[in-house]
């Protein structure tokens, strides 16, 4: 469907459905903590009707102070958490956590490495589409002059080999029914792209559907990688993307433009495709900033906007144009509590500049006082009364470059036979951030017999260990990382030592050597200097 006889339309119409929720959540910040003890006031409302709220002693007319008090901290790991969400789970119908019932069960995983099921409700999805609301607002109200609205938002590949039937694999099925109709003549990609088959099939007529369409103005992809491995993958495959181009009936009026430029002999360039693109959204703290800048680099006539902090459990922070780094707390939707080094708890009005914090959190859809592993910092830049907090990783040992969040805990359940059965002297696993191949992790290691060539094989036995996690293996079968590589290092831990002797300026018996080695920046140049 042709959005330009929408456009008239459709445009107004979407605004006018998102303007009530900015509305709300700008009038939030004005007065945060009087906004977040009513939005406690729904979460307990909402959750005394449930059976685990019943057997907490949940009612709606408790403080937050009582309600810190009577609820413990609790997460997927806690004995009773863990069984009351399993009976959920054998009854999603149910108000027995989460009130109204489940409508999907979203996967994610822990700092074990083993997946987790995020139960969602009607209430939580509505949360979800209160943040799509006011950011897409927000770019409308200050962003620049769009005029076809033709917009790319993220699609995953329903890979049912990995044996993962539930959750929600494009951004729309977060939206109600009268956005997603109000949307779809406005998307290049099609959500239902999603059940192309097999991988390639997938890139192939996705890289298809955005070469097609030269009014393209707004991207929206989680990890920058995603849209750079997109890109990539339609320089690679020219012939073959031009051709399902020729032979497609689906493809829209510019059909004949890109498969000229597809079949050119000449290399073509993002802007001279998309010439009217204007705005990309993805992915740019943490662990992602390095593939932001290559994706800066790659789309510099566009604007690029991070993308805040959203996780599988709810939507945390909401960047807003004119912010330059971090995002605002989404006040009307999540009930936050900041913890700490020293496990103490703060409300959101009394959060200090320059401070890192651990994210507590509690979210319609019955998650209660659930910390959420998220480190944040407090910057100065504010919306009214309540400031920015910029997303600086994972609370703990976890290294997470696309997503793929492996942790020192999960590697202990393999690597003490893998040191047995190699002999390692020592060993250090690394991701490795790379600007000219895919990134990937590479296991470094030494042995006493210097005759032993090993590397092929110790390679080969971490990456079949690092695929029995969920969202490792996830990250490999979309090509967003590489198999691991192996590198003999002799003398590791000594020149392991120096490393962190140099860099740090530590007493060199001060040094803890880790296994793993979490921050890519710290990978980086540890492996420039062996």
């Amino acid at each position: 469907m042709n959005a330009r006889p929408w456009l008239a339309l459709g445009k107004p119409a979407f605004a006018g459905l998102c303007r009530p929720a900015h509305d709300r959540f700008v009038a939030g910040l004005k007065a945060p903590r009087e906004t977040q003890e009513n939005l406690l006031k729904d979460l307990l409302s909402r959750q005394e009707g449930t059976e685990w709220g019943k057997y907490l002693g949940i009612h709606r007319n408790l403080s937050a102070e009582q309600f810190r008090q009577r609820i413990p901290l609790t997460d997927f790991d806690s004995k009773s958490f863990s069984t009351w969400a399993e009976k959920q789970r054998r009854e999603p119908n149910q108000a027995i956590m989460v009130p109204g019932g489940v409508r999907v069960f979203e996967s994610t995983s822990g700092s074990s490495g083993r997946k987790k099921q995020i139960p969602y409700n009607r209430a939580l999805l509505a949360s979800f589409e209160n943040y799509f609301k006011i950011w897409v607002y927000d770019w409308l109200r200050h962003g620049p002059k769009f005029k076809s609205l033709r917009t790319y938002l993220s699609v995953s590949p329903a890979l049912r080999t990995l044996g993962e039937e539930d959750g929600l694999l494009d951004d729309t099925e977060y939206l109600s029914l009268p956005l997603r109709f109000l949307l779809r003549p406005f998307l290049s990609v099609p959500p239902t792209l999603k059940n192309a088959g097999d991988l390639d099939r997938f890139r192939d007529l996705t890289c298809a559907y955005l070469a097609a369409d030269a009014q393209l103005e707004l991207i929206s992809v989680w990890h920058p990688s995603f849209l750079s491995l997109l890109w990539d993958h339609l320089l690679k495959h020219r012939p073959r993307i031009a051709a399902i181009l020729r032979d497609g009936k689906s493809f829209g009026s510019g059909t004949e433009r890109a498969i000229e430029a597809l079949l050119s002999a000449q290399a073509f360039t993002p802007e001279q495709l998309w010439p009217e693109l204007k705005m990309i959204s993805a992915w740019d703290s943490a662990n992602s900033r390095f593939a932001a800048s290559q994706l800066r680099a790659l789309f510099p006539h566009a604007q690029f906007q991070g993308k805040g902090l959203l996780a599988t459990e709810a939507p945390l922070t909401l960047p807003l144009l004119g912010q330059d780094l971090g995002g605002i707390p989404l006040l009307t939707e999540v009930f936050f509590e900041f913890r700490d080094a020293e496990g103490r708890l703060f409300w959101i009005d009394e959060i200090e500049t320059g401070k890192t914090y651990s994210l507590v959190i509690s979210q319609k859809g019955g998650l209660l006082r659930y910390p959420m592993g998220d480190l944040v910092r407090v910057l100065k830049s504010r919306r009214e009364n309540v400031p920015a907090l910029e997303f600086l990783g994972r609370e703990g040992e976890i290294s997470d470059l696309v997503g793929e969040k492996i942790s020192g805990t999960y590697l202990r359940t393999f690597e003490d036979s893998l040191v047995s059965h190699f002999g390692f002297l020592h060993h250090c696993l690394l991701p490795r951030f790379s600007e000219s191949e895919l990134s990937h992790y590479a296991i470094l290691f030494d042995v006493a017999n210097e005759r032993l060539d090993l590397q092929s094989s110790v390679a080969r036995a971490w990456e079949q260990n690092l695929q029995l996690s969920y969202h490792y293996r996830y990250a490999r079968k979309l090509g967003q990382l590489g198999p691991v590589v192996a590198k003999r290092i002799p003398r590791l831990r000594e020149r392991l030592i120096d490393f962190y002797q140099q860099r740090q300026g530590a007493k060199m018996g001060d040094i803890k050597l880790k296994t793993l080695i979490t921050s890519p920046v710290e990978a980086g140049e540890l492996w420039a200097k062996l």
